[in-house]
């Protein structure tokens, strides 16, 4: 194979060339900066007295080309005064004077292209400042011819008579819902579809307020902006509350089918003015739901405020499951302005009922208002953790629970009942749920959670040994170490009776979990609680 080589029959594709591979393999590879045209190649292999001994021939067309990044991006709708997300081209040929471009009529002012020759990329870009249709072409000598489409729209809001709040509404396709008809009849508007590039130098400082509608991408770059770093009030009608990473916020979880009310965590706060509402009180805000209705979000965003919940969808999409956050606050201290979450499904924004179309403008009324929620973080604590009557001691330091139950008492299947400082929260596993509660070296974890904040207790539990604790003498325990001034043999066991060392010295108990240890020695045994 050292003996194969490449020729051309006619001109030479240059920047082509024969690669020698491994297990005997051959390449004809490259990046062609060769003129346009078919060109002809055979590859020779020669023996030892350098004849050729077999050939083969192939040929290729090297062509030419020019080609849009993204499809997507052939007619393009943008907004006057605010700069567009850059549409990019791909060009083939060896030599940039090779392409060209023109529009077709009038020039969008502030619209231009720029040329990138060490990445064979094209870029329209810039902030256009009137408003049309706009079509253009991009041509490549002895090669194809592109056309695209820039529409420029008006950023101007409409005015409502007697308005005195702008609202910007962003949405992905549509906008003709309850929500969007709703809100836009009480204030000045502007609504378009949410950007895609979080760099665009879009002006926000004439609008008041900020909605998304449930319909917008839980990745879009203009919203991931907007929330993090835009000091605007936002409604978000997005099943997701974001960041870069949207997991540190939370995720969806799509409501039942039959999820049309709410409940009740917060009443005491703004939006639940008027509505006579008790802590737990059940709402019920649509008339119906069209496919999906409240889709409640799991929310893991520390410090933040979940004022209502509702169903998420059980094993099946029909069944009912768990409550989940639906009205969600991240306070203005966090963000530097106010933030609620109000996840209803845009299939179902038009069937709001009376209770639904109030809890809305009582939302919106809060985050143009400068009054600050009435409400207070649930306290996170287990006040009582009992199994069979037997109540165990709880450590808030440490935030471990320990128990102690009767000789051969099976802890595989154990009822812990559990009572809870604030009944505003919640703990998993439950109250009164079977649990297996054997594993005394790592304990069993219990999180109590207002749905958001959380808190987490370790559970370890054990049985009585049933010996009796004579003691060793001349051996004893600080806490840490077990002493063995005299040598003595001693044989260490966990609790489950494994042994666990054999030693005739001191033994430290350092890095072993807490629990309940059983020492043994020909003179005696002992029991320790490390």
């Amino acid at each position: 194979i050292s003996d194969a080589e490449l020729s051309w029959d006619g001109a030479e594709a240059t920047g082509i060339s024969l690669q020698k591979g491994e297990n005997d393999t051959l390449y004809v590879e490259g990046t062609a900066n060769c003129k346009n045209g078919t060109y002809k190649y055979t590859i020779s292999a020669k023996d030892e007295t350098d004849k050729v001994v077999s050939t083969i021939s192939g040929k290729f067309t090297v062509s030419s080309r020019v080609s849009f990044q993204r499809m997507a991006d052939t007619v393009k709708t943008v907004y006057e005064k605010s700069a567009i997300e850059p549409i990019k081209f791909f060009y083939y040929s060896i030599d940039k004077n090779d392409i060209s471009w023109q529009w077709t009529g009038s020039t969008p002012a502030g619209l231009q292209f720029t040329i990138d020759e060490s990445t064979h990329t094209i870029t329209l870009g810039g902030t256009p400042t009137s408003v049309g249709t706009f079509t253009y072409t991009l041509s490549l000598k002895d090669g194809n011819t592109l056309s695209g489409k820039i529409i420029v729209e008006s950023s101007s809001p409409t005015v409502v008579p007697g308005a005195d709040k702008t609202l910007l509404y962003l949405y992905k396709s549509t906008k003709t819902n309850g929500i969007y008809n709703d809100i836009t009849r009480k204030y000045n508007y502007f609504a378009r579809t949410a950007g895609g590039n979080s760099e665009s130098g879009i002006d926000y400082s004439q609008y008041d307020f900020i909605v998304i509608s449930e319909d917008v991408d839980a990745n879009n770059d203009e919203v991931l902006n907007i929330i993090q770093n835009v000091k605007k009030p936002v409604l978000n009608m997005k099943n997701f509350t974001y960041t870069t990473s949207r997991l540190d916020w939370g995720y969806p979880d799509n409501g039942s089918i039959n999820n049309t009310k709410i409940t009740v965590l917060q009443p005491n706060h703004p939006i639940f003015k008027g509505f006579n509402a008790k802590q737990g009180s059940e709402i019920e805000i649509l008339k119906e739901v069209n496919e999906r209705g409240l889709m409640p979000v799991e929310v893991d965003y520390q410090d933040t405020y979940a004022l209502a919940t509702a169903l998420k969808q059980g094993a099946g999409y029909d069944e009912d499951g768990e409550a989940e956050t639906f009205l969600h606050e991240v306070p203005q201290a966090l963000r530097g302005a106010k933030y609620i979450l109000f996840p209803l499904s845009q299939k179902s924004a038009a069937n709001l009922n009376d209770n639904g179309k109030k809890l809305l403008q009582n939302v919106i009324d809060y985050l143009l208002s400068t009054e600050e929620p009435k409400v207070k973080l649930p306290e996170l604590r287990i006040t009582d953790f009992s199994v069979n009557g037997v109540h165990a001691t709880i450590d808030e330091n440490t935030l471990e629970i320990r128990l102690e139950l009767p000789e051969g008492t099976d802890l595989t299947q154990l009822q812990p009942q559990i009572t809870l400082a604030d009944n505003n929260t919640k703990v998993s596993p439950e109250s009164g749920a079977v649990v297996n509660l054997s594993d005394n070296y790592f304990g069993v974890d219990f999180t109590v959670s207002d749905y958001i904040n959380r808190k987490v207790y370790t559970a370890f539990v054990t049985t009585a040994t049933g010996l009796d604790d004579m003691g060793i003498s001349g051996v004893s325990f600080d806490g840490t170490t077990l002493r063995n001034p005299e040598g003595k043999w001693l044989y260490i066991y966990n609790v489950s009776g494994i042994l666990l060392s054999t030693t005739n010295s001191d033994f430290s108990f350092e890095g072993l979990p807490h629990s309940l240890y059983l020492i043994q020695s020909e003179s005696g045994s002992m029991k320790i609680v490390k």
